[in-house]
């Protein structure tokens, strides 16, 4: 296991040197700072008013907490028996989205914390409009899992949604209350359905002030001691979350390739999830 750099460690309410003047939404200066320019800054700083706007708003360091953990599997069989190869343990099955085309896995990992393992329902209506994790492109779904990207990304929940993804719809998606039905939660889903960024930032949440039941998850024992992303620019996505105040169980580590890895307490011992 590779060490942990004290540096890359996600410090919630840490600024960055100053270019120009934030401002919040009652237009006044904001106390968050921005660094030096560059696709992370420009993607979470930058309000969508075009390439003059000078009106920026910043993300408060208590915005983004760890919900979950998302494994992005071609089909649930696979995803199942992955999780079962990396921590000993049968995840046993959750629920069926309806209207979002998809269905889970579900595994409690600690206090209000889960694992998700989440995949294409086959018995679902096929769907035009966007899904959520990526679902939309299976043949990419199965290049990064045959690449061994199965951990594939996480959700942050928030209180604010509306706040969060002020001016930031591009980089996070739009809310769409869920389930369509009768909701009870909003998600930021992108346009087209793919992860934020890419994975390398996470989905949003807001489940409206209630704590999200643990009752219908297994708990079977597993407990997450580290979160961790490896990416070839570490130093520039790390910077870049701290702007923004994510949790700090995150931590992002340099490495050849994008991947995410979490170490898990099980009844078998201390085993990894990638």
């Amino acid at each position: 296991m590779m060490a942990q750099n004290p540096k890359h460690r996600i410090q919630p309410g840490r600024t960055m040197p100053r270019e120009a003047p934030l401002v919040g939404r009652d237009g006044r200066e904001d106390k968050c700072a921005a660094g030096s320019g560059d696709k992370f800054r420009r993607a979470f700083l930058r309000v969508g008013y075009g390439s003059t706007a000078k009106r920026r708003v910043c993300f408060r360091s208590d915005m983004l907490t760890l919900d979950h953990l998302t494994v992005i599997a071609p089909n649930l069989d696979e995803g199942v028996r992955h999780v079962r190869a990396c921590l000993d343990l049968d995840v046993p099955f959750g629920q069926r989205h309806v209207g979002m085309g998809s269905c889970n896995h579900l595994l409690q990992l600690g206090g209000s914390i889960y694992l998700e393992i989440v995949a294409l329902d086959p018995d679902a209506d096929p769907r035009e409009t966007a899904r959520w994790f990526g679902l939309n492109d299976p043949k990419k779904v199965r290049r990064e899992w045959d690449a061994g990207q199965r951990l594939r990304g996480w959700v942050a929940r928030v209180d604010r949604m509306d706040e969060v993804l002020g001016g930031r719809e591009a980089v996070f998606g739009r809310k769409v209350a869920l389930p369509a039905a009768d909701p009870s939660f909003d998600f930021a889903i992108p346009e087209d359905g793919s992860l934020p960024l890419d994975g390398a930032v996470p989905s949003l949440i807001d489940r409206r002030g209630k704590a999200r039941s643990m009752a219908n998850i297994a708990d079977l024992g597993a407990r997450l001691k580290t979160f961790s992303l490896e990416h070839p620019d570490a130093d520039a996505i790390s910077i870049r979350l701290k702007e923004i105040g994510l949790d700090p169980m995150l931590t992002i580590r340099q490495g050849p390739e994008f991947r995410y890895r979490a170490h898990v307490e099980t009844p078998a011992g201390l085993k990894e999830l990638s």
